[in-house]
């Protein structure tokens, strides 16, 4: 932290406000045609502006999802 703070003015006065909304991990699980069940951990992230931005990670929540996922790209 302590570069990026050095690199940029505008990032240290964000990471000094700790202007962040909690959030919390969830996880999904679908039924899917071909594949069979899949189970996803995700966490949403958003801004606390009007902006409406907002981020999803989704991963794999087991070894099986894991390597079901190549076959879906096909």
């Amino acid at each position: 932290m302590r570069a990026l703070r050095e690199a940029s003015p505008e990032f240290s006065e964000w990471w000094a406000a700790h202007d962040v909304a909690p959030f919390t991990g969830n996880r999904r699980v679908v039924d899917h045609p071909r594949a069979g069940v899949l189970a996803f951990d995700y966490v949403k992230l958003s801004t606390m502006d009007d902006t409406g931005r907002k981020l999803v990670a989704c991963l794999p929540a087991d070894p099986d999802t894991a390597a079901k996922l190549p076959s879906l790209a096909a």
